[in-house]
């Protein structure tokens, strides 16, 4: 069989366990589900589809309902002659062009962002913890001063002296 002409092809961003394999082809985008971690064809369970590995086929995107070249997505199979030499070609074509690398990107920057979710999650812990002890300081504070004709260097040192020890219970949380 001769080999599909694929353009663009791609892994596209991932999806739980599973990461997108796409490409153009003959006016249509075709994509595949892989999984995440071996990049085989993910099998699909759904009654609707008539085959056990889908090959998916759409409109390219931006192609809008209401243009003649728009089609409902058709679903194919995967492991055809047709169909596997579409995905093996995709997959050289996007492996040429770096694309496992650029998939390793994606998943690097993906753990970077729920790590960097992590420690905002833990800092708002830490704040709520200490908040409550703060605001009843400051407010002490605040009644001392405000009852005071004048609020002297030795009242501001306190509040700076609480607030440190605010942020250092932030940060030893």
């Amino acid at each position: 069989m001769k080999t599909p002409n694929v353009q663009n092809s791609r892994y596209e961003g991932r999806i739980g366990n599973k990461v997108g394999l796409e490409c153009t082809l003959d006016g249509a985008r075709y994509h595949v589900w892989l999984d995440a971690e071996t990049l085989k064809l993910v099998e699909e369970n759904r009654i609707s589809h008539r085959y056990q590995f889908v090959l998916y086929r759409n409109p390219l995107r931006g192609v809008q309902p209401q243009d003649p070249a728009y089609f409902s997505t058709q679903f194919l199979s995967a492991t055809s002659n047709h169909g596997a030499a579409i995905v093996a070609a995709m997959r050289k074509q996007a492996d040429a062009n770096g694309g496992i690398m650029r998939l390793q990107l994606i998943e690097e920057a993906e753990k970077k962002a729920e790590r960097a979710q992590a420690e905002r999650d833990r800092l708002a812990r830490a704040t709520c913890e200490v908040a409550p002890e703060l605001y009843g300081t400051l407010k002490q504070i605040v009644i001392e001063c405000t009852e005071s004709p004048s609020c002297d260097a030795v009242r501001i040192e306190t509040i700076l002296s609480y607030a440190r020890t605010a942020l250092a219970k932030v940060d030893a949380s």
